[in-house]
């Protein structure tokens, strides 16, 4: 019988799925025996594919992040506008990670290891990479808004300082929503966020078509989870 062939990279992505799930239940504190054993393989299997458990939060961190950003642009192929299609992108991902008790969880042991070399290393280099897959996202829709003729075309030199804003105003909102979890109406604020975000990107002031938060005190109540 020929020896198995394995996929590598299958089978890496396959263990970060399934240690995203045990760092979820039991905290970044969780081993990787926890993870081998969840896995159905061995502890010198785990080490095969990631050298460390730091290397194994990070994989873990960055394929949920690949997931995430796969699914959301797939899901907005159905909008040709670029304003509505980022639009719709952002609101998905942030809703998704605020209400993902997994991306929470693990987000908040980082944190707390941030007193540790190694718990910098990771905060430093998923926020690194992290920022990098959003950043390439916000730019390539900004460009295709100027592309299509809905954005200016002298905002081309700034949308690398134009994405990295709207990811600074995000982690503020998950913070802030995370920490005063029914104190923040998440809708209205982001909403009220992206009327100013686009108004400064758009060839004229005025409001795009689809807008639907005109004024900041506007109710939320009659809006559908469709936008998401």
């Amino acid at each position: 019988m020929s020896p198995k062939i394995v996929d590598r990279q299958a089978k890496r992505a396959e263990i970060a799925r399934i240690a995203l799930d045990v760092f979820a239940e039991h905290g970044v504190d969780a081993t990787i025996e926890q993870v081998a054993r969840a896995a159905k393989i061995g502890k010198g299997t785990v080490y095969e594919y990631y050298r460390s458990k730091t290397e194994l939060i990070f994989g873990s961190v960055l394929t949920y992040f690949e997931q995430l950003d796969q699914l959301t642009q797939d899901a907005s192929q159905q909008f040709d506008n670029p304003e509505q299609r980022l639009r719709f992108e952002v609101k998905r991902i942030v809703k998704r990670l605020l209400g993902d008790k997994r991306y929470s969880q693990i987000v908040v042991g980082v944190l707390r290891m941030t007193n540790t070399k190694e718990g910098r290393l990771i905060d430093r280099t998923l926020n690194r990479e992290v920022n990098r897959r959003f950043v390439a996202l916000i730019t390539k829709r900004i460009l295709e808004g100027i592309s299509h003729g809905v954005f200016r075309p002298e905002i081309a030199k700034q949308t690398e300082v134009l994405a990295m804003n709207m990811i600074a105003f995000t982690d503020g909102l998950w913070f802030s929503y995370y920490l005063e979890r029914g104190k923040i109406n998440l809708e209205e604020q982001l909403d009220l966020y992206l009327h100013i975000f686009f108004q400064h990107l758009r060839k004229t002031p005025s409001a795009s078509a689809d807008e639907k938060v005109v004024h900041p005190r506007e109710t939320m109540a009659a809006k559908g989870s469709h936008d998401f």
